[in-house]
């Protein structure tokens, strides 16, 4: 009776061997269980935690989470990556899409070179744990790379609409712009950090 106590609401203490497989160690198993009990607010809310473009990443990503889902010896992977895209696509198109929570100001600013994907999510991640972000860009849009994806596989309303959730978290973007004085930039902001691609 003691041991059935203990582990009737005991979730595991170990990862699972999709999260070990996903390069972002996303917490897939709380996720499906969220969205299993119709909670799609809390799987997003789960999902955010780990993945600053999530809806994007659906789009595009290889999938590798699911080479390590225990029932794919079963009868077939679960279906890990659309989960993800109907949740986050889901979150996105809903009256208010959910904010990640920050960390309160720590009066840090940190300047990110760079706004497609390893910019902006160094920037969601940064604005998280409290300092101030802004992300410079010469092209006129931000999403880098990712804007170069066909259409029909990344939708440009996807990849706007979470960078639109970035900014509303308080990153700023200086778009169209030209770095042309480093020194000065290092003296502005307590750290850079350079994501620049081809």
């Amino acid at each position: 009776t003691a041991l059935e106590l203990l582990l009737s609401d005991h979730l595991g203490d170990c990862l699972a061997p999709c999260q070990l497989a996903c390069p972002l160690h996303l917490d897939i198993p709380v996720m499906i269980r969220h969205l299993q009990t119709g909670r799609a607010a809390e799987a997003i809310a789960a999902i955010k935690e780990t993945v600053a473009l999530p809806a994007t990443l659906g789009c595009i990503c290889a999938c590798p989470a699911e080479q390590g889902c225990r029932r794919a010896q079963l009868d077939g992977a679960v279906a890990i990556c659309a989960l993800q895209r109907f949740a986050a696509e889901a979150d996105l198109v809903s009256d208010a899409p959910i904010l990640p929570s920050c960390a309160p100001d720590t009066s840090k600013r940190v300047a990110v070179i760079g706004a497609g994907p390893a910019g902006l999510s160094a920037a969601y991640h940064l604005r998280r744990q409290g300092h101030a972000v802004t992300v410079f860009d010469r092209n006129i849009a931000a999403g880098g790379s990712l804007r170069q994806v066909p259409e029909e596989a990344l939708p440009p309303a996807v990849l706007d609409a979470e960078i639109a959730v970035i900014d509303r978290m308080g990153v700023a973007f200086q778009l169209a712009a030209t770095i042309d004085a480093f020194d000065e930039l290092r003296h502005d902001y307590s750290a850079v950090l350079i994501a620049v691609g081809e």
